[in-house]
């Protein structure tokens, strides 16, 4: 399995596992590609940082999901990859 780290501005990180792209914002994971066939996108609780690396994810905050539901997706997604 491939792993792959890229720094895409301060405090804003994507990490490919596989085929799966996991966006982090500071140290919490904000969005998941790869898993159920699009973006899954956590909703912002946080602040305008954050706000700002969501909207370069996807601007389309019709399909946020509570943190509960995306670290439900998230562990799932990882899971699978074991």
């Amino acid at each position: 399995m491939n792993i792959r780290l890229e720094q895409l501005a301060p405090n804003f990180t994507r990490v490919e596992v596989g085929d799966v792209t996991i966006w982090f914002s500071y140290e919490i994971p904000i969005a998941l590609r790869g898993f159920l066939g699009g973006t899954i996108i956590r909703r912002n609780v946080w602040g305008t940082t954050t706000g700002r690396h969501l909207n370069v994810i996807d601007r389309d905050h019709s399909k946020l999901l509570s943190s509960e539901e995306f670290e439900v997706l998230l562990a799932a997604a990882l899971k699978e990859r074991d």
